[in-house]
């Protein structure tokens, strides 16, 4: 598990335990190991998974996220939409991450229609992380990123993208 898919965790464990009462079996179970890790003299980063080891960074877990992200709207492209319209071909959809990355839009083959992805000021942006359309091939067919096409990703999943959401902090009375 990655460092920052654990701070996810985390989060939701927080807001799990302002909200219940009881903690499921298997997180007390990891509670009461990684507390007795702690008490035996590990780092509570150690114990918890919140250290990085060697070969492993943010900046990894990162661009693992972005790609994450592009293969998420990739598998969701390639499905047929509500209509029974067939989805795109994994070509015509890494094109469209291509152009999408490039200036924020895209013309779809099948509806010749245009899409823009604007940023919360309405100003054209892409969501997407600039990749060649090399890179971009090469990364979809290659067998260590095939655990990234998913087509439902949730925040907690490994590799996931999504922040995990929570609702603030309920004020004691």
């Amino acid at each position: 598990m990655t460092v920052r898919n654990q701070r996810k965790r985390f989060l939701a464990a927080a807001h799990y335990l302002r909200t219940t009462k009881k903690l499921t079996r298997a997180q007390r179970l990891y509670f009461a190991l990684a507390f007795e890790r702690i008490g035996h003299g590990m780092s509570a980063d150690a114990a918890l998974g919140l250290k990085y080891t060697a070969g492993h960074s943010e900046a990894k877990e990162i661009a693992r996220e972005d790609l994450a992200f592009i293969f998420h709207w990739v598998t969701c492209a390639l499905e047929p939409d509500i209509e029974g319209n067939p989805g795109l071909t994994i070509s015509q959809a890494l094109d469209a991450v291509y152009e999408i990355a490039r200036d924020g839009k895209w013309t779809s083959p099948l509806s010749g229609r245009t899409h823009s992805y604007k940023d919360t000021k309405g100003q054209i942006r892409s969501p997407f992380r600039p990749y060649s359309r090399e890179t971009l091939s090469k990364a979809w067919y290659s067998a260590n990123n095939a655990d990234l096409k998913r087509l439902y990703c949730g925040p907690l999943d490994t590799d996931s993208p999504y922040d995990f959401v929570r609702s603030p902090p309920q004020k004691s009375s």
